[in-house]
C-alpha cells in the first residue's frame, strides 16, 4: 500500500509513469483528497480496494470485448446463439463506456458475453465434426 499526498498532478502522472517502467508495482495506491482526508485507516483501505477491484473487473470486460470482437457474422452469424451474441456484445460495449459502472455491472457484462462466446465456438466445433 502506498499513500501519497501534496504530489502536483503532473509530478505524480510522471512518478506513476516511472514505477511502472520500472517494473514497480504496488497494487494499492491513494492520493489524499477532500474526499478521503478524513477516513480512518481501514475506510481508506476498503475505498481502495473497491477501487482496484472495479478496475480489475474493467479491465477483464475489456479484454473479453476484444476477444469478442474478433468473431465475425460471416462466420458465426447462421449460429442459433449469434443474435444473444450481439445482444451482449453491445450490452458489455454500453456498460464498458457508462459514467462509473459497479463491480457488479462489469461482472454481469463480462459473464453474459463469456456464456455467449462459448457457446458460439460448441457451435462451431460442433458444425466442423
Amino acid at each position: 500500500f502506498m499513500l501519497m499526498c501534496n504530489f502536483p498532478e503532473a509530478l505524480l502522472d510522471r512518478f506513476l509513469t516511472e514505477m511502472t517502467d520500472n517494473g514497480l508495482r504496488i497494487n494499492h495506491k491513494a492520493v489524499v483528497t477532500e474526499y478521503n482526508r478524513d477516513y480512518q485507516f481501514h475506510e481508506l483501505i476498503d475505498d481502495i480496494e473497491e477501487e482496484h477491484d472495479v478496475f480489475q473487473a474493467l479491465l477483464d470486460l475489456d479484454d473479453m470485448i476484444q476477444e469478442a470482437e474478433k468473431l465475425k457474422e460471416e462466420q458465426y452469424g447462421e449460429a442459433p446463439g449469434w443474435q444473444e451474441f450481439a445482444t451482449a456484445l453491445e450490452a458489455a460495449n454500453h456498460v464498458l463506456a457508462s459514467y462509473e459502472p459497479t463491480f457488479e455491472e462489469l461482472q454481469a457484462a463480462c459473464d453474459k458475453l463469456k456464456i455467449s462466446i462459448s457457446k458460439l465456438r460448441r457451435w462451431k466445433r460442433s458444425r466442423e465434426m
